[in-house]
């Protein structure tokens, strides 16, 4: 097992060439991985970093694969029939991840392992030991390329993350940034093929959509489905919870952005959400079913811009959903969702809780 040249000679060369003299252990040197990430050669970096006492950048973006590693590093991992190139950093290992500032993931790596496996109810007390970038205590920034699912409870906690950048995650599990109390700007670029029509088109057109047949008449919808797909980019429960200093959310390339419970709760008073918008009657607006903002006393935001690019007939994610009347795109689903009732001498009225406003993109 061999480290790049580029490795080897940064860490033996740059930090022990003047060996009387003291390290500087302030400044931040920059540690790229060509070789197969397996168990063994992760555990060496680690240690290697520690030991040089340096911080680091670190970019993995040109390790590779070994088939059948599940040992930690990049590892087999299987969700229902579909088969993961997973990064495991190993959350049970403290050694040299506090040196760490910013890391760049593999470019073959297509998840972030999960605390907890699908299916399993999460206790967060007891499953964060778990998390897989525990111990990861001065991390910054994060970036990946072609990782499309950050599984359960990933980042959790993660005190000093300031960005991360994600080009290819359509879904983003439950909690998983949760309580990132640094965490200011989250990119998620992904463009789900929606295969020629929008990911939604065969559950909103036809019949009740998402809804049980009658399901209106008692005055309140009753959901079957969620209303996203693999299509989509979706934010399960608590994905951003406690994050309270959160200010930029990017899913600009997305047809259909789902949020669900409690994701955005306790975030802060202000938030840009930059969403997708198209013409025509088959975008659907980014309808929402959950109190993804919070609920009660949980519901931190106060104002909320809006940015979209511009289209030439009037916006699904303004207006209402045309195929289901009274089903409102994102903004009027937050104007509507998110009022309060206050008493304004013997009429009791209901007034804006958040202020949405929307702003068009040139």
């Amino acid at each position: 097992m061999k480290f790049a040249i580029v490795t080897v000679l940064l860490l033996s060369f740059v930090l022990f060439s003047c060996p009387t003299t003291e390290v500087d252990t302030t400044s931040v040197v920059t540690v790229k991985f060509k070789d197969e990430l397996n168990g063994s050669a992760w555990q060496k970096i680690l240690q290697d970093i520690a030991n040089k006492g340096r911080k680091v950048n670190l970019d993995l973006s040109e390790s590779t694969f070994l088939a059948g590693n599940k040992s930690g590093g990049l590892i087999e991992y299987t969700i229902g029939p579909n088969d993961y190139v997973a990064f495991d950093p190993v959350s049970s290992i403290k050694t040299g991840k506090d040196k760490i500032i910013s890391i760049i993931l593999p470019d073959e790596a297509t998840m972030i392992i999960p605390a907890v496996a699908d299916g399993v109810p999460i206790n967060e007390a007891l499953h964060s030991s778990r998390a897989a970038f525990r111990h990861f205590t001065k991390l910054e920034k994060v970036e990946s390329k072609n990782v499309e699912i950050i599984g359960n409870l990933a980042f959790i906690g993660c005190s000093n993350l300031i960005e991360v950048d994600f080009r290819s995650a359509t879904r983003i599990d439950n909690r998983a940034f949760k309580d990132c109390i640094s965490l200011r700007v989250a990119k998620f670029l992904a463009n789900p093929d929606p295969s020629g029509d929008h990911p939604l088109k065969p559950w909103l057109d036809v019949n009740d959509g998402f809804y049980s047949s009658g399901a209106w008449a008692s005055g309140y919808p009753i959901p079957v489905a969620s209303p996203f797909t693999f299509e989509s980019v979706a934010f399960y429960d608590f994905a951003f919870s406690g994050c309270k200093v959160f200010r930029t959310l990017d899913v600009r390339n997305a047809w259909n952005v789902y949020f669900a419970k409690n994701a955005l709760e306790k975030i802060g008073t202000n938030l840009d959400i930059y969403l997708f918008d198209a013409d025509g009657a088959d975008f659907y607006g980014h309808p929402q079913l959950d109190d993804y903002l919070g609920k009660d006393n949980t519901v931190s935001l106060r104002r909320v811009r809006v940015y979209l690019p511009a289209v030439t007939s009037p916006s699904r994610v303004e207006g209402e959903n045309v195929s289901r009347p009274g089903y409102p795109g994102l903004v009027n689903d937050i104007r509507a969702r998110y009022r309060h009732d206050v008493d304004e001498g013997s009429t009791t009225v209901s007034k804006p809780l958040i202020n949405v406003t929307v702003h068009r993109l040139k």
